[in-house]
This record gives C-alpha cells, structure tokens and sequence, in this order.
C-alpha cells in the first residue's frame, strides 16, 4: 500500500523520532486507507473492459496488462473492504482508530516487534494508560475471537508471531510466511470475553524457552489493542519510554 499522509498525533518531547514514527504508523493507518480508497474512486482503469474480457476468453491471462489489472482489481476490494469496516467502527466508537491484522503485520515486520497476550508482556505500563485500558469498552457483538496460546514454530529463529482474530494462532516469519495452527471454535456472543492484545518490543515479552530469537535494534514502543469481530483490531492505547525516563512516567499518553 502506498504511503499517505500520517495523522500527526500529540508526541511527548521525550519521545524518540522512532516511537513518534511507529505510534504514527498504527494510528495513521485509517487515513492510508481512506485515501488509498479515494484515489480507487477518482481513477480508472487503462485497459477497457472489452478488451479485458477478450483478453481472459482468448487465453492471454499471463499477460502484462491483464496481470497487472488482477493485481489491481484485488487491492481495490481489499481497500473497499477495509473502508467499509473502518466506517462501521468509526460510526460506533469514534474515540479508536481501526488497524487491520495485515496493517499490524507490516508494522511489527519492520520494527521488529511482536503481538501477544497482556500477560506475555514484561514492560513497564503507565498508570493512565492503564486506566485508558479498564475504560475501554465496546459491545459484545464486537468482540473478536483471540487465542490463548502463543508459541514459536521451532523453524523460524527469526520471526513474528499473531493471535489472529478469526480463532486461530498465525505465525509470520521474517520473509513473510504464514503458519496457521488449528483453529478453536467460535464462542457464541454471550460467551466471548474481551481480550486484549498488545504489539511490543520483543525483548518485553515472553517467548517459550528453547527458542532462539534473533533481535534487531529495540524500539520501545507498545501499543494495545482489541479483536474485534470484523477482522482486525482497534487500538487502545500506546505508550513509549516512560520507565526509562521518571520526569514524563505517567503524563500525556495517546487515543
């Protein structure tokens, strides 16, 4: 996806440029898409239709020009999707920005984080966000389906792992590879309960022993978020180096 403009959100001055980057990365997502969307709606295809469909009859199904439509055809529906759901929950809950697992994905593949449970997690947590966390709240239909379960496949050594919202544990490695383990059922709406989620360094958060991680630099940096139903996460809250730094520990945080 192309880069559009980031929302610029209320930065500590003792933030990082690269926390500052990463936060703008979750947050500004929606405004990607939403552009990405309105640039689908204002241009149109070079090649006609006619032709396209002459081009699939006849065979010519490898060429450049139809290959390249495909491509493109697909990334719009994907767009279209994800502007529909970014509409549904923004229409509900205005206060959270919506993240798609792919979106999630990209960010923790180039800054080297992970996407586990709260309680893999081992960092240092501000007090307001965790108010801004127990505040959160959403309706039950929306919950998304979580994974208690989070492990590494023993072939990847370097790797990002993800509780996926459709049931199941997903796996990426660094060439972007997915493993998927066996999906749990559906829990009926009465029965689901909101787990969180929460993207982090790697050196915060738990990994199964025996494993061997290789870690890049350490950009500190977690972000929390919530399955939701539709695929996907809104995010709840973020913060930076607060542990590191006691003059800003507990001050302004991000939503």
């Amino acid at each position: 996806m192309e880069q559009a403009p980031l929302l610029q959100l209320p930065m500590k001055a003792s933030y990082s440029a690269e926390i500052q980057e990463v936060h703008n990365q979750f947050y500004g997502y929606e405004n990607q898409v939403l552009e990405k969307a309105e640039q689908f709606a204002q241009t149109s295809s070079i090649t006609t239709a006619p032709k396209l469909n002459l081009l699939e009859k006849l065979g010519f199904t490898n060429t450049t020009e139809y290959v390249n439509y495909e491509v493109k055809k697909k990334e719009k529906e994907q767009v279209e999707s994800e502007r529909r759901i970014i509409a549904y929950y923004k229409r509900k809950y205005v206060l959270y920005k919506y993240i798609s697992e792919s979106g999630v994905r990209e960010i923790c593949q180039k800054y080297n984080l992970v996407v586990g449970r709260l309680n893999d997690y081992t960092g240092f947590v501000p007090e307001k966000n965790l108010e801004e966390i127990s505040k959160f709240k959403i309706d039950t239909t929306d919950y998304g389906d979580y994974v208690s379960a989070a492990t590494w496949s023993e072939e990847m050594s370097r790797s990002v792992w993800f509780t996926t919202t459709a049931g199941g544990m997903v796996t990426y490695d660094s060439d972007g590879r997915r493993f998927t383990q066996p999906r749990s059922r559906k829990k009926k709406d009465k029965e689901k309960t909101l787990n969180f989620s929460i993207a982090a360094p790697l050196n915060t958060m738990q990994v199964s022993p025996g494993y061997e991680v290789v870690e890049n630099k350490i950009i500190y940096d977690p972000v929390v978020l919530a399955p939701v139903e539709k695929g996907g996460y809104l995010i709840v809250t973020a913060w930076g180096d607060e542990a590191s730094d006691p003059l800003v520990a507990n001050t302004e945080v991000y939503n």
